[in-house]
């Protein structure tokens, strides 16, 4: 099933949501670089491979396979892999990627599942049903001021008719399945605070899909103290004139702190078809301690110091993105020796700067995925992402 269908899908389930009272709402082909079977280093334009552990290149168009400490797998299920189409994966409506674990129960995460479903059209209304006990699917309309929001119940799916905004900051602490969809979240809510935008801390089981986050003070969604099984899925990221703190436009934190002990073995976070856009110049994402699987997004951040940043203990697996007119798309942060990276099936465009990859094999995933080919990233991102 192609990923256009996928959206078409999921905007037939956020219309049906609503429907009762709410109206729901490419490039150039790429040359390809000689593939690598193994071995440190990111391949630049002209087809050479710059030294071990990355280092720095110049990328006007390419793709490169294979980069990284070992070949990358794609996944039972996914591009390649067994008993999936090239496009395949878990059934439309559902999460890919570490939220879709049966860590998180047989079906992943479900959110409010077969709940009960309910309007809130007011921010009171809002709170009433996010401390509420029972599962519930809660169906926004209109605009909801907080500072912060929070989410004080498990078992809830928040979903916009694609009209509906937060302004502020909307909060999970200790919280576990929980689905965020179709929302607009103006994090800069004129108060001076350095929120989030989203801030997951210390939950589990988490999947944000169709939102756009813009102009936090601190990061548009972070995710932090020891929360896992994380997927973000088809979100928009970026920063305007208005953003909360012009010197601080960092987009997505994963982990807190070098020190933070209790992070290990957690922090497992899935990425894939989000854009990452005007403004954003750093953490798109940061990354410590998890292992966290970045495909299919787009990078487009003219002026950014770094795309993705892998820090201490990380693992990443990047695959299948488009980078285009950014800087550093993929670094060791701080030359961080105890990071991994295998980057593979990835095409720079108009690129600069470390395409960093190796020391060590990464991680493979547990869950089934399917990927899309780095050349269609850009177009079904650009239509895809965002509320709908």
């Amino acid at each position: 099933m192609s990923s256009i269908r996928k959206r078409s899908n999921l905007r037939s389930l956020h219309a049906a949501l609503v429907a009762s009272t709410l109206s729901a709402c490419g490039g150039s082909g790429a040359q390809d670089a000689t593939t690598g079977g193994g071995g440190a280093g990111a391949m630049a334009s002209n087809g050479t491979t710059a030294g071990s552990g990355g280092g720095a290149s110049t990328s006007s168009s390419s793709t490169a396979s294979g980069v990284g400490g070992s070949s990358a797998p794609t996944g039972s299920g996914g591009a390649g892999g067994s008993g999936g189409s090239p496009n395949g994966g878990p059934a439309d409506g559902e999460p890919s990627g570490w939220a879709a674990s049966t860590a998180c129960g047989p079906k992943g995460t479900t959110g409010g599942g077969d709940g009960q479903r309910v309007k809130a059209t007011t921010i009171a209304e809002l709170e009433t049903y996010l401390k509420a006990e029972e599962p519930l699917v809660i169906e926004l309309s209109g605009t909801f001021a907080g500072d912060p929001i929070h989410v004080r119940s498990d078992n809830k799916t928040l979903v916009g008719d694609g009209h509906a905004l937060i302004t502020g900051t909307l909060t999970l602490k200790e919280r576990k399945n929980i689905i965020i969809q179709n929302l607009e979240i103006n994090a800069n809510d004129g108060s001076g605070n350095a929120l989030d935008g989203i801030e997951i801390s210390g939950s589990e089981c988490v999947w944000v899909d169709h939102v756009e986050i813009f102009d936090a003070a601190d990061g548009n969604l972070d995710v932090v103290r020891q929360s896992s099984y994380v997927t973000v899925s088809w979100s928009k990221f970026h920063y305007t004139a208005n953003a909360g703190d012009a010197a601080h436009k960092f987009s997505s934190l994963v982990g807190s702190g070098d020190g933070v002990a209790a992070d290990a073995g957690r922090l497992k976070v899935t990425f894939h078809h989000n854009w990452w856009g005007d403004g954003v110049t750093e953490r798109m994402p940061r990354t410590r301690y998890g292992d966290i699987h970045v495909y299919n997004n787009y990078y487009n951040a003219p002026g950014n110091n770094y795309c993705v940043g892998a820090g201490f203990n990380a693992r990443l697996l990047i695959e299948n993105n488009h980078f285009e007119n950014v800087k550093d798309p993929h670094l060791f942060y701080n030359a961080e020796p105890t990071a991994q990276i295998v980057a593979t099936g990835n095409k720079y465009v108009n690129t600069t700067g470390k395409m960093d990859a190796g020391q060590g094999a990464s991680f493979v995933p547990e869950y089934s995925y399917g990927l899309d080919a780095a050349e269609d990233v850009k177009r079904i991102v650009m239509e895809g992402a965002g509320p709908h």
